[in-house]
């Protein structure tokens, strides 16, 4: 409580205030000032400040991915398998697919204008841009392929909730981008946190997936506002002004990046995808609930990956190979060991713990323990694609990751739903892990190319 004490009297307090409207040159030197631990913040002193990012990036990204994949969950214990497996898809599956609209690949760009070539207006303006575009795919999608008024309702309403989360990672990155990640963490964690309570509050009393859903969307905008947005405006050196020609430089910039992570989410949840389409709604909750693991695994390996792209980055630059080959072969390892550690986890008792999740008989899960298994590794997989996305994005070969996730979106495309429709929750299973290994080599083959390439360079100039 005494966290959100802190933060909404300052958003009260700031709504009354006017912006100072500082220039670019006095924000660079309000953010100096911050990075060489002169200034104090608002949470105490900067000597404390890495810790605290630490801690509360950790928290934050720990409770929304967790909420993420438990959501559902909570939706099958309390309404049944079929509500819970409409859940399941809309806020996983369709809704994190919609939110890439929303986000649109500008985290990156947004978090690392150091030089504030662009403001917050400007990045804000665009997101609220890509936000509409990405409600307007929400309904399309949800009156074209729901079936039912109930279903696109709550479609519509978990989608709506994805756009608010898109709308708020504009502001959480701006506070990393000020100097100020921890703000980042409490905004993440205490909207989360904020909008399940209200999601699992309203779904016990109504009994009612659609009225549990508007719920959650109301208290999605609800959060955005009381702890992304108002605590944004604290912080003097925020500039709000929107300049001429910056929708169409940031469409330009981020392109690229937004098509790539499109696809990448596609590929990802093309098995999903062709479940709820071939298999039905209670299909969707069992195979989402086998899917946790391999989310947990992809959770575990970012908090390894994230921390060492940056040493990553400088070996790459300064020309430091076997080190930088060092660093990638020991974060390889490390994704090999967790999954090989989950899988045998998994089949000791991962079906036992997933019944109690669902609510379900032991013997009615065991049918789909090879699966589990197949989903997990696949899950392996998936977070050693995403480590080979890091790195070819350090070597610069963004082109290269472009065609491979046009060529990987084309073969989930055909693959998965003909799998699903033949062979069920395993056959989808398959083509999941197919999709993740195939991905996962293509990127290891470019980054080997490149290395020959450096290497070729090397002993030509040595001669």
């Amino acid at each position: 409580m005494n966290v959100i004490y802190r933060l909404i009297p300052g958003c009260i307090r700031t709504d009354c205030m006017k912006h100072s409207g500082k220039s670019y040159k006095n924000i660079n030197t309000e953010n100096t000032a911050l990075n060489s631990k002169k200034e104090k913040t608002g949470y105490g002193e900067d000597k404390d400040l890495e810790k605290k990012n630490l801690i509360w990036n950790m928290l934050g990204s720990g409770v929304y991915a967790i909420t993420s994949m438990l959501l559902g969950v909570i939706a099958s214990r309390i309404l049944g398998k079929e509500e819970g497996g409409i859940i399941f898809f809309a806020f996983s599956t369709l809704g994190q697919q919609l939110y890439i609209i929303s986000y649109f690949g500008m985290r990156p760009i947004q978090m690392t204008d150091m030089s504030f070539k662009c403001s917050f207006g400007d990045y804000l303006r665009f997101r609220m841009i890509t936000s509409a575009a990405a409600l307007a795919g929400g309904i399309i999608y949800s009156v074209l392929f729901a079936g039912s008024l109930n279903k696109m309702l709550i479609w519509f309403s978990m989608v709506l909730y994805k756009v608010f989360d898109g709308i708020a990672d504009c502001y959480e990155t701006e506070y990393q981008r000020q100097g100020r990640l921890y703000m980042t963490g409490k905004s993440s964690l205490l909207r989360t946190v904020f909008s399940a309570a209200v999601f699992i509050i309203a779904t016990i009393i109504t009994k009612n997936a659609l009225y549990g859903s508007a719920a959650f969307a109301v208290s999605g905008f609800i959060s955005v506002y009381i702890f992304a947005a108002c605590p944004l405006k604290s912080i003097r050196a925020v500039d709000y002004s929107v300049k001429k020609g910056s929708i169409l430089k940031l469409f330009n910039l981020s392109k690229l990046l937004f098509l790539s992570s499109f696809v990448d989410i596609y590929i990802f949840a093309a098995a999903k995808y062709a479940v709820n389409s071939a298999l039905g709604d209670e299909a969707n909750a069992y195979f989402n609930t086998l899917f946790i693991p391999t989310s947990v695994i992809n959770l575990m390996a970012g908090f390894i990956i994230r921390p060492a792209l940056t040493m990553l980055s400088v070996n790459y630059e300064r020309g430091e190979i076997k080190l930088f080959n060092k660093r990638i072969l020991k974060i390889s390892l490390y994704i090999a060991g967790f999954t090989i550690c989950a899988m045998a986890a998994a089949k000791i008792m991962g079906i036992r713990v997933l019944s109690m999740l669902l609510g379900t008989g032991i013997s009615e899960l065991k049918q789909y323990e090879n699966s589990f298994l197949i989903l997990i590794l696949g899950g392996g997989f998936y977070a050693l694609l995403n480590l080979f996305y890091y790195i070819l994005v350090i070597i610069k070969e963004r082109n290269a990751i472009f065609a491979v996730y046009i060529l990987g979106g084309i073969t989930a495309y055909f693959l998965s739903e003909r799998m699903a429709k033949s062979a069920g929750i395993e056959g989808a299973a398959v083509s999941y892990l197919i999709l993740m290994v195939f991905v996962s080599f293509m990127f290891i083959a470019v980054f080997l190319k490149k290395l020959l390439s450096i290497k070729g360079k090397k002993e030509y100039q040595d001669a």
